[in-house]
């Protein structure tokens, strides 16, 4: 069988014959398509519950809310560890986490690079509503070229987002074609599928984070203010 056929399902969608045949890779990509699902949902109640006036009802609901969503990642989290056992976890090798320092938070830049709108908009809303100015861009080429002009025309960005799995320009040449433009703008990488960062364990991601899908807002805004409080010559790489 080609490479490229599918198998259908029974649900009359179809599984790359790779993932059916390789239980562990499919778990894992389950777990991302959860995790994908779970982001608006997770952003927009972390929203609510930090930036509105809320009844004592509505609160008490959103937080049931964000507690349910909380069980369901870290379910598809357990559909994630079948596939960590076939090797090594990248993420932990190629990019330390280190606690934040409480910095100021102060008014960004933001590229927002990724090929999914719910979660484009979802993750741009929760970042105007933390005070940045957001730029998202539909894909991994389109964010190449949104960074480019905007250096071009003097006004570059703080800091790029950029998920990993993207069709055509994924993170991974994003990162590359970034970096040759700019060494010190900090890039926070965001993937929900550790599977797919199994076949470059040698060659590391020029990147300053690594950030898990859907992210959580503290986590966001604590990884935002570490990278951008940075002296330049203090970027890893």
């Amino acid at each position: 069988m080609n490479i490229a056929e599918k198998i259908p399902d029974q649900d009359g969608s179809h599984t790359p014959p790779e993932l059916a045949r390789d239980p562990g890779h499919a778990a894992s990509a389950i777990a991302h398509d959860i995790d994908i699902a779970l982001a608006p949902i997770a952003m927009y109640a972390d929203a609510l519950l930090e930036h509105e006036p809320l009844s004592e009802r509505a609160r008490h609901y959103l937080l049931n809310i964000r507690r349910a969503v909380g069980d369901v990642a870290r379910n598809a989290g357990r559909l994630r560890e079948l596939d960590r056992a076939h090797g090594p976890d990248p993420q932990s090798a190629e990019v330390p986490r280190h606690p934040a320092p409480p910095l100021p938070a102060r008014s960004l830049r933001v590229l927002l690079i990724d090929d999914d709108p719910s979660l484009i908009d979802s993750l741009r809303s929760a970042l105007i509503d933390e005070g940045h100015k957001v730029s998202a861009a539909n894909g991994g080429q389109s964010g190449i070229d949104a960074f480019r002009s905007a250096r071009a025309a003097g006004m570059p960005f703080d800091i790029v987002i950029t998920d990993l799995a993207m069709p055509d320009v994924d993170g991974r040449q994003v990162v590359a074609s970034l970096r040759a433009v700019s060494s010190a703008t900090p890039i926070i990488l965001l993937t929900g599928w550790r599977h797919q960062l199994a076949d470059g364990v040698d060659r590391p991601l020029n990147v300053d984070r690594l950030l898990g899908k859907p992210p959580r807002i503290r986590e966001l805004r604590a990884a935002l203010a570490e990278l951008t409080g940075r002296r330049t010559g203090d970027r890893p790489g």
